[in-house]
């Protein structure tokens, strides 16, 4: 089966290409060796390759395999299985426990879909494991679960580190949980906590606490770049700042509360 397209949302830029699916087995055998090369597309450029190795299994109409998605030169593999279930199409599949995301190329690669609105660049690692579960009509589920180490948001051209996270996190129905284990605010020990309910829903709820209790700031003015200081005009600075931010509500509504005391 050749040139295959499929568009998953009418009025999206994602676009899903096959150029070849292969089907090997004879008329009277219940499973069918199936193979399929696949691409994506978002915006009309190249997103990610996948390749699907698997078995079809007529009388049940069920596909089980295994695919393994090249994204920024990074391979993620993860079991697959296919099939119509009570209700509606069902693809579920579970992750391995070794399965670890480098940010950085990701960042290089996907950067310029945000970075024209937001310039910022990412890098770290992000570690993830456990099973997974889509149906047509209940939308996606996960039970899974890693950590993040340094994951670092930096501001792009002046190369100033905003934050850097580490911790765990855990999806589990439909609920995404974060725990911190040791995250830092330009370059100050820092806390992120909370949760964002329904995260893959249009309707999440977000409920996210980003602190940082003791900043000395004679220490954080003459750690910025000279030309973030200079041409903003920051004077050098004494006394000790708590830094929160917090990410509330459906539509999150963000909050910067500072307090400042003497050293």
């Amino acid at each position: 089966i050749n040139d295959i397209k499929i568009k998953p949302y009418s009025d999206g830029d994602l676009l899903i290409q096959s150029d070849c699916i292969a089907l090997k087995g004879n008329k009277d055998s219940d499973n069918i060796d199936t193979n399929a090369d696949l691409k994506v597309d978002w915006k009309g450029k190249p997103l990610a390759k996948a390749l699907f190795k698997g078995v079809w299994t007529k009388k049940k109409n069920k596909l089980n395999g295994k695919i393994n998605i090249n994204i920024a030169k990074q391979v993620l593999s993860s079991e697959l299985s296919l099939g119509k279930g009570k209700k509606g199409l069902e693809v579920s599949g579970y992750i391995a426990s070794d399965t670890k995301i480098n940010l950085l190329p990701l960042s290089q690669w996907l950067g310029p879909l945000w970075q024209i609105d937001y310039p910022y660049g990412l890098s770290g690692e992000l570690y993830c494991q456990g099973s997974w579960l889509y149906n047509s009509e209940i939308g996606f589920l996960g039970n899974l679960n890693g950590k993040y180490d340094k994951l670092d948001i930096s501001v792009l051209g002046i190369f100033l580190s905003l934050l850097e996270l580490n911790g765990e996190w855990n999806l589990f129905d439909g609920n995404l949980t974060f725990s911190d284990n040791g995250s830092k605010l330009f370059g100050f020990p820092a806390s992120l906590s909370g949760n964002i309910e329904a995260v893959a829903s249009q309707k999440r709820k977000w409920n996210l606490l980003f602190e940082s209790n003791s900043i000395p700031l004679d220490q954080l003015t003459s750690s910025l770049p000279w030309m973030v200081r200079y041409s903003n005009g920051i004077p050098d600075l004494n006394g000790i700042a708590t830094i929160s931010i917090s990410l509330l509500g459906n539509k999150p509504t963000t909050t910067l509360f500072v307090v400042l005391r003497p050293k």
